[in-house]
């Protein structure tokens, strides 16, 4: 949509051809995510309760069937079935536009697979109480008050999808309480997001909606799944609805008598948002880099939203009022970082040896402007938390935040990339760099703290999985710089605030499996580099003392050890970004040039873990072990920013449960290093249990 050649439409799912077995085969077939970006509220008032039920005190077994069509599929409209749902035409507001034209094989099987059954009316009320309070307010798609007048039967004739409906119900599910899940028939929130997003996604693969407008908005609520089986299915669905949406021909600055101008105009700014929070959570090139919609003649208007303003039964209408306040900020950063995504997440393919100083000089030059609109958005945004006033909306997509870290860790790429003849301020960049790493590292670690500080994990959105990430490991590299006790309680309790998210999301979330599996890999190669490296003091290389000389302090934290070792923490960040980006652990080859030789100095090894395409229950690989290549020699080239002075004998081991000794607190090492000190022993398991979480025991020592 933005005039390149360089993007890949998925074709459709499933063809009208295929037989309801091969659709059956399909449905758990990879899509072939989030990152979420839900926000919710803590901190301002809503409405206890719905003002009105969905339907009068006769309950829904008083309407009306859809008549000769039930009957004729015996669908069962028992308003007390066993597993807690009922059919859709129990609910006079939903309709399945595409149904009737759909072969007889293709309608049994969606009634097999309960895609045509919704939860009974008291759990359904739930339900949509926590979509609209928690997803609506950062994907408004459609209009709240009229859902309302249909969702309690005083609206018009319209009628909503079943399928936009159901995933409405998927996209909010975690959200629900887990006893108001149960009562339909699942057994946890795990199990209820993979039934309801299974629903809504043969729905669509059947091709039970045929109205455009209706399936780019439940393409893009599906956008908010991701699993270990398809860790790129939150992008491909964000690309069905910019397809679907682009054959609408209706761009908000198009006219088209054809279309919902105001729902359409919606859609493509929910779009944005999503596109938006998947490329700076999953560290991908963004979908959406067309900016000719983006003026501000087409942004939302408050107007346009003043129905839903005065008709919300979650929100008063002075905190609607401050909510789409809130969302008009965040689409004017989304429009303001189009440019800086586009360089800092370049599209898959082979990643550039390296870059010219011009073409550096042009990126930097973009970026820095970029970084001049974000500190100027801060400046002028009403919503942005301070110390004094709190922000209105503490929204755990901290986009602000995330952005500065992605744009830092490429500057840092480019420094890296250039000739240090060339670039006589090599010194003054770097530390410009490490700043701001560090304040938007602690930015990004605030807002996923306020999860646990007010207790709201339970309210957990997929998007603080992609996003703590980074400050997890940082926060590990931090515990085992620690220069006191003192500091050490006070980082340990820190990162203790990120083990209890991961604890959390792991009730919420099947990805989080994964996410764990390759965290504790990567956490293993921090603890490797830190003990090795970053640890280490140094001796000046000239003294004119006639004595020995003194040894130099170490990094006492993790933005010291990248002034020291920019390229060993570069190698720390990259992984992280990758396997974000992809779904597994990074090869060798896959990392930039200027980082990839990092293992093979540090540990005597060219990967500390071999990768291999695989499901997750063996943690990213095929097999339950992992393969460390060792070198047959010693690099002969010095990387710039390590020293390769450390021999292979002293490289660490897995020493979980080891004692601790006097020296340092470091465990002594006998044995030279082995593939094994690559694995976690919780994962090696061919499935995963419940109770394995990140494995924080690496970094458990006392201070050097």
């Amino acid at each position: 949509m933005d005039g390149r050649d360089d993007c890949a439409v998925r074709s459709k799912v499933s063809d009208r051809s295929e037989t309801t077995s091969q659709i059956a085969n399909n449905n758990n077939d990879k899509l072939v995510e989030p990152a979420t970006d839900l926000a919710y509220m803590d901190n301002v008032p809503f409405l206890d309760e719905l003002k009105a039920p969905a339907f009068p005190d006769n309950t829904a077994r008083d309407i009306p069937m859809v008549g000769m069509f039930d009957s004729m599929y015996n669908l069962d409209c028992d308003s007390n079935p066993s597993d807690g749902n009922v059919i859709y035409s129990s609910y006079s507001f939903l309709d399945v536009g595409h149904l009737s034209s759909l072969p007889k094989g293709d309608v049994e099987f969606l009634i097999s697979k309960r895609c045509l059954h919704v939860p009974r009316k008291d759990a359904l009320d739930e339900f949509v109480k926590q979509y609209f309070t928690v997803v609506h307010p950062f994907v408004p798609l459609i209009n709240e008050a009229e859902f309302w007048r249909l969702y309690m039967g005083t609206g018009n004739s319209k009628k909503m999808s079943l399928f936009v409906f159901q995933a409405m119900l998927f996209s909010c599910c975690a959200f629900v309480p887990l006893e108001i899940l149960q009562r339909c028939g699942f057994e946890d929130k795990r199990g209820a997001r993979r039934e309801l997003y299974k629903r809504a996604k043969t729905l669509f693969n059947l091709d039970a909606e045929d109205r455009c407008l209706a399936k780019a908005q439940g393409a893009l609520l599906l956008s908010h799944h991701t699993s270990a089986e398809d860790p790129q299915a939150a992008s491909i669905w964000l690309a069905t609805a910019i397809r679907i949406a682009m054959t609408l021909e209706s761009y908000p600055m198009l006219p088209s008598d054809d279309v919902d101008k105001p729902l359409t105009k919606r859609l493509w700014w929910a779009i944005l948002l999503r596109d938006r929070s998947l490329s700076l959570g999953l560290r991908r090139h963004p979908q959406v880099t067309a900016t000719n919609f983006m003026a501000d003649a087409n942004s939302l208007h408050e107007a346009e939203f003043e129905d839903e303003i005065r008709n919300s039964r979650v929100f008063y209408s002075n905190v609607k009022r401050q909510l789409f306040a809130a969302l008009q900020e965040q689409c004017r950063l989304a429009v303001l970082l189009n440019d800086g995504l586009a360089i800092v997440f370049p599209p898959p393919g082979p990643l550039p040896q390296s870059h010219t100083t011009k073409e550096g000089k042009e990126k930097r030059g973009i970026l820095q402007m970029v970084k001049s609109q974000l500190a100027q958005w801060k400046e002028q945004s009403a919503f942005f938390p301070s110390e004094t006033s709190p922000s209105l909306h503490d929204s755990p997509d901290n986009p602000q935040s995330s952005a500065q870290i992605s744009i830092a860790h490429f500057e840092a790429l480019l420094v890296e990339n250039t000739d240090r003849t060339v670039e006589k301020d090599y010194a003054i960049q770097i530390q410009e760099i490490a700043k701001n790493l560090r304040v938007a590292i602690d930015g990004l670690t605030s807002t996923i703290e306020y999860f646990t500080v007010r207790n709201t994990t339970g309210m957990l959105p997929l998007s603080v999985l992609a996003y703590a990430g980074m400050p997890l490991v940082l926060s590990a590299i931090n515990l085992k710089l620690s220069p006191s006790y003192s500091q050490m309680l006070v980082r340990r309790n820190r990162l203790n605030t990120f083990a209890e998210v991961i604890r959390q999301s792991r009730l919420l979330y099947d990805v989080t499996d994964i996410v764990v599996a390759g965290t504790n890999q990567i956490l293993q190669l921090a603890y490797a580099i830190t003990k090795e490296l970053f640890l280490r003091r140094k001796i000046p290389r000239y003294t004119n003392s006639s004595t020995s000389p003194a040894l130099e302090s170490r990094a006492t934290s993790w933005d010291e050890a990248y002034l020291r070792y920019p390229r060993a923490y570069l190698y720390i960040s990259q992984s992280v970004e990758y396997s974000l980006s992809v779904g597994r652990l990074p090869t060798e080859v896959a990392l930039p040039e200027q980082v990839r030789h990092v293992p093979s100095i540090v540990l005597g090894t060219r990967l500390p873990w071999a990768i291999q395409s695989s499901p997750a229950r063996h943690a990213l690989t095929e097999k339950p072990h992992y393969e460390v290549c060792l070198t047959e020699e010693r690099e002969s080239e010095v990387v710039f920013g390590l020293d390769p002075i450390l021999e292979e004998q002293h490289l660490f081991e897995n020493w979980e449960g080891q004692n601790i000794h006097e020296d340092g607190g470091l465990p002594r090492v006998s044995q030279t290093f082995n593939s094994s000190s690559l694995t976690l022993s919780r994962c090696q398991k061919n499935q995963y249990d419940a109770g394995a979480n990140v494995n924080l025991d690496y970094f458990d020592v006392e201070p050097v």
